[in-house]
This record gives C-alpha cells, structure tokens and sequence, in this order.
C-alpha cells in the first residue's frame, strides 16, 4: 500500500474520531474515572500513533449534577456524541444520543452484534413516573406540589437513542476493583477482549451474595456483640428528605442512630472517604443496621446505599425505589413501603421501628436474615452490566 493511501486512511479514522467531543459537566470533578478509563485509550492496532490525550476531548459526557445548573438544555448536535449520566435525580435528557444510569439497558446483544431496541418496549408507562418529596423544583417538573410531582419522561421517539444500565454504585465498585487491581484495567481499554470473557470478570451481583452467605458462617449469637458492636449507623449530608429525618428521628427515641455525615452529625471521627472502600465497608460492618433511604422515591432509582450496606454485611433499612423487589429479596433487608400520604408514611415508620426493636431483642431472628440471599437474579445483573460496559467500549 502506498504511503499516500495509508496517510489518507489514518487521517480519515482521526477525523472520524474527532467527530465525537469529550468533556464532562459535574461541578468540580474533573473526570470520571470508569469513562476515562473507557474513552481515553482507544486500541487500535493498526493506528498507533493516534493522540490518546487528544482524544479525550472527544465526547460530551454531563451528568444530572450540573445539569440543574444549565439553564438551557445541552442541544443535540450532529457532530458530537453526547452521553447523558444520571449518577443521581433525572433519569433522563431528551438531548443525549446515550442516557446511563439507572433506567434499564434497551440494548440486544446477539451474535457480537448490538441492536437498539424501543425503550417504550420495556418501561412500563413511561410517559410519567411520580416522584415523592422533590426539593429542588426545576423547568423539567409540571408541578409546585412538593408532596406528590409528576415527571414527564422526556423519552426520545425514535430507534437510535440508547439507554444503558450502569448505576452509580456499579461505577463506583467498578472503579474499586480496577484501582485495587482485583480488575484488570484492560478489561475496559481493550476492544477486542470479547464479551464471554468480560462477563466472566464481572461478577459484583454474584459476589454480593457469596459474601452475604458465608458470613453466617462466621456470625452467631455468642460474638454478634463483638462483630457487631453499635446499633445503628446514618451517613447522610442532604436534608431535604422529610421522610429519611423523621425516621432518624424516630428511631434515635429508642437507641442512638450513629450519624456520620454533616446532618445530625453526633460522632467525633472522621469516617474514611468512600472510594476507600475497604474501610468504609470495615466500618460500616460494626453497625447491626444501616439506614439507606433515598434522597427521593422514584422507580428504578435506587443507589450506593443499600449496595453499600450489603457489601459490609450490615442489614439495610430500607426506603425509595418501588422497584427494588425487583432487585433485592426484601426478606433480606428491612423493607418500608413508600406512601405518598404522609399520615399513612408516619404510621409505616412506626411498624418498622418496632419490627427493629424485636429483631433487637431476638438476636437470633436477625441473623437468620443472613440465610437469605440478597441479590434475586445476579447472573442477569451482571450480564447487563457487562453488556453496557462492552457498548461503550465499541463506540
């Protein structure tokens, strides 16, 4: 081949790529690390010598953080890629080519091949979901009601828009495994390691549930006290959920709530950042219980704070998602129903404290919870990550 044609094909792929702009929009983090990981070293054998820093000006990745910020919506543009995350609150942009995060994937894989399904195929009544207790009234909200809003998703109409499910407590544990080299950063640089070997390194669902079992090998009526010296912990710093500080409250009357983040702060230690995992999850597995309500109630929203709860072998109580029964076994957690009634919330509350207090005096009740497995269908949960994963690596 001559040299002119081979110049002209290199400069054809970098023009190419140059094609999508990477940025991201999240106030003052500078990156995110999975993404990075994922978009800024492109392999391609045959074009070596193509500006992996230059590259990583390629894509427009925002999230929902700065996203309440921006007045006017991140417009579509042919040139760009744009990747919408929902690391929390809006499930969706109507202007991202890609949505990730907590809505589920509308993407098939089959014979090494990715076909984009209809997301309208796979969420039920999509045209509006209700959110409980929203603080922040922004443009996308048709409502002042505080109590009850309703959201209308901004769903695209067409065959290309496409959703994938990496929530944010996923990324997160991801970024973990990569930085404590129990995942091999290759996995996600690599384009060419095929799907079957991905989906055999990935496997936080199925671990989830392994670790929970074998720790009734461990625990019993004789040493809980010991593993499990304090009663219950709070990590929190947003106050703007009324139901998660009237239950805090609530069951601080019985026992004191351990409360480690900036609302009701009530102890003198610095807990460890929560990229250090290790320690996190350590301190965390001396709590009988943890409170991991969300910041709102909204369906298929549920993040890094059950995750995290289960991960330290410490039983969840639970409030946000509706659909979280589809994820998790509620016989494995303490389960609240949510209600948009504030009467009939308060009154739940009430029969929750008191199925802790009786787990509190019949000690061998609690830790039958760890007889259950957690994580209801691991195998199709990890798959999913895996397939969202493997898409964005073949952009």
């Amino acid at each position: 081949m001559s040299y002119k044609i081979k110049n002209k094909i290199k400069n054809k792929i970098k023009n190419e790529i140059k094609k999508i702009e990477y940025k991201f929009i999240w106030d003052n983090l500078p990156n995110i690390k999975l993404f990075t990981y994922i978009f800024s070293n492109i392999n391609l054998e045959e074009n070596k010598n193509i500006n992996l820093e230059e590259n990583k000006k390629n894509i427009i990745i925002y999230s929902c953080f700065k996203y309440v910020n921006i007045n006017d919506n991140i417009k579509l543009n042919n040139k760009y890629l744009n990747i919408y995350y929902t690391g929390e609150s809006y499930l969706d942009d109507i202007n991202s080519n890609i949505t990730v995060g907590f809505l589920p994937s509308n993407i098939n894989y089959k014979d090494g091949k990715y076909k984009i399904l209809d997301i309208k195929d796979i969420i039920t009544k999509p045209e509006k979901i209700i959110f409980i207790n929203i603080n922040r009234i922004t443009n996308l909200i048709n409502t002042t009601n505080k109590e009850n809003n309703l959201i209308y998703f901004p769903l695209r109409n067409d065959n290309k828009k496409v959703y994938l499910q990496i929530r944010d407590q996923e990324r997160e544990h991801l970024e973990y495994l990569i930085t404590t080299n129990k995942l091999k950063i290759e996995l996600f640089t690599n384009k060419k390691i095929e799907f079957e070997k991905l989906k055999l390194e990935f496997n936080l669902y199925k671990n989830l549930n392994k670790y929970w079992i074998n720790y009734k090998s461990i625990i019993n009526i004789n040493n809980i006290y010991t593993l499990k010296p304090y009663f219950c912990c709070f990590i929190v710093s947003n106050p703007n959920c009324w139901q998660r500080n009237e239950f805090y409250n609530l069951l601080s009357k019985y026992k004191k709530v351990d409360s480690m983040g900036k609302l009701y702060n009530n102890i003198d230690f610095i807990i460890p950042n929560r990229e250090n995992k290790d320690d996190y999850y350590k301190l965390i597995s001396k709590y009988r219980f943890m409170i991991t309500f969300e910041n709102n109630s909204l369906h298929w929203y549920n993040t890094e704070k059950i995750y995290n709860s289960f991960q330290s072998r410490t039983i969840p109580i639970y409030w946000g998602d509706p659909f979280i029964n589809k994820i998790y076994n509620t016989k494995s957690f303490i389960h609240i129903n949510t209600y948009i009634n504030k009467e009939e919330q308060l009154y739940e509350f009430h029969n929750i404290i008191n199925k802790i207090i009786y787990l509190e005096q019949n000690i061998n009740e609690y830790i039958n919870y760890f007889n259950i497995l957690p994580v209801l269908n691991p195998e199709k949960l990890d798959t999913n990550l895996t397939h969202s994963i493997n898409y964005l690596k073949q952009l």
